[in-house]
């Protein structure tokens, strides 16, 4: 099998849509690839299969759009399959989409305690995974809220963390939003 991770690959912002590339030089047993989307970058769902080209030393390219994933931050990665059934997965590459202007807030902002306010409008009733993200990238808050429709607010407790800047991750079940914030204590 051949490591994808020495394949290039790119995600590329087009304005709603984001556009992946990625190329051969050779291809070992290569059945398929599938690309893959994360919100969080540790839990993938695939999204296409695109076919290989088996055995082959002529170079390849490939490309793939994901159409309107929604605002927020997505990390894509590709899962190559060999015909024996072998897996590699390529590195994980990231793209930002800003999309319409945010339904959430939160304040205040900078942060100088543990308390953040968060405001949400909301089209439908269902969960609300939330996360704060450090600096490092690390999650250092889970919590699961439960939106109603239309105006939302709660009352979030920070865990003691460090100055900096920070990134409060919102999802639902329709799209994914990211606030950066700042902690100054």
């Amino acid at each position: 099998m051949q490591l994808v991770g020495r394949i290039p690959f790119t995600a590329t912002r087009q304005v709603e849509d984001v556009q992946l590339f990625w190329s051969t030089s050779t291809e070992i047993n290569n059945d398929h690839f599938v690309v893959e989307r994360s919100v969080d970058g540790a839990h993938f769902m695939a999204l296409a299969s695109i076919i290989g080209q088996g055995t082959t030393s002529t170079p390849h390219d490939y490309s793939w759009t994901d159409y309107r994933p929604g605002s927020g931050q997505w990390y894509y990665r590709l899962r190559q399959v060999d015909l024996d059934g072998q897996v590699a997965f390529s590195p994980i590459v990231t793209v930002q989409l800003d999309g319409a202007p945010s339904d959430s807030r939160i304040y205040p902002n900078p942060v100088s305690g543990n308390t953040i306010i968060l405001q949400r409008q909301a089209n439908r009733v269902g969960d609300l995974h939330v996360q704060v993200i450090a600096p490092d990238q690390s999650v250092v808050m889970r919590q699961l809220l439960h939106q109603q429709k239309g105006g939302n607010q709660w009352e979030l407790s920070l865990p003691d963390v460090h100055p900096g800047i920070y990134f409060l991750r919102l999802q639902d079940d329709q799209r994914s939003e990211v606030i950066r914030f700042c902690v100054s204590r």
